[in-house]
């Protein structure tokens, strides 16, 4: 789980349901300042546990992707049910069971897990490793500043496999009838109800918007970033972290940089979308 040393966190919720799709919704990210951006990216691998690949490798790696593994993680429970991805090892910030500490550095050509976290940019969908090295060369400023002045237009977005047959959206929904959470003001038409952890939650109406929920802290806060979750294809759902859309563009922003994401992650998937 990526975690970070300072700045408030998104915790944890679990909606019933199969173990693959409870491990998908547990997944959280605390974001932080931008100072943090900075050791994460400072190329030198200053996290503790090492978890991320920093590449600008564009060969392609084939990346399969299950709802669950057995107890020893070394074999799906359901081997016929997965979805396949060949994307560019530039995209690749984090593969779970694949440390970097175990590979030499570098993603495998191959490898099998369930779930995969890239980063890209808006709206050319580049790696946002790639793009911040030329950012870096073209301005002549460290990578880090590359990496802090392309914040705005950067996504993070986990992917995994969740079965077409679930319902996975009504499930995500069912949620603001929780006895945890209490009504709030709609935003710009969006349904929307805040925790006890004091976190909100906005729901997207079906066949018009591009997510079927985002998650922000409570309140607005420059430094930390939103959480959307919403379907890739009909097995590939994403849990997508960009700027808080309530200050940069409202839902109209929202919908677009999904959209773009949506179209970007599609090229790279087996099949099509």
């Amino acid at each position: 789980m990526v975690t970070s040393r300072m700045g408030a966190c998104l915790a944890p919720r679990i909606v019933a349901g199969s173990a693959a799709l409870a491990s998908l919704l547990a997944f959280h990210v605390c974001r932080t300042p931008l100072a943090d951006d900075e050791t994460k990216w400072s190329g030198e691998y200053k996290s503790a546990l090492r978890l991320y690949y920093h590449s600008l490798d564009f060969a392609p790696v084939e990346v399969e992707l299950f709802g669950e593994f057995k107890p020893t993680g070394s074999e799906p429970v359901d081997p016929e049910h997965k979805a396949v991805l060949h994307i560019p090892r530039a995209y690749l910030f984090f593969v779970d069971q694949y440390l970097p500490r175990y590979t030499e550095r570098r993603v495998p050509d191959h490898v099998r897990t369930d779930s995969i976290t890239v980063l890209m940019t808006y709206p050319d969908g580049k790696p946002l490793s790639v793009h911040a090295k030329e950012l870096a060369a073209e301005r002549g400023i460290s990578r880090s500043d590359a990496i802090r002045q392309l914040r705005p237009v950067r996504y993070e977005a986990r992917l995994s496999y969740v079965r077409p047959d679930w319902p996975w959206e009504e499930n995500l929904r069912s949620q603001r009838r929780s006895p945890n959470v209490r009504d709030a003001e709609p935003f710009e038409g969006l349904a929307h109800v805040v925790s006890v952890l004091k976190e909100d939650y906005y729901y997207g109406e079906p066949g018009v918007d591009e997510f079927v929920e985002f998650r922000c802290v409570e309140g607005k806060n420059p430094f930390l970033l939103c959480e959307a979750t919403a379907r890739i294809r009909s097995d590939l759902v994403a849990q997508i972290y960009f700027m808080d859309f309530r200050q940069y563009g409202g839902r109209s922003f929202a919908n677009e940089r999904i959209r773009a994401l949506r179209e970007s992650i599609c090229r790279f998937v087996s099949g099509g979308c």
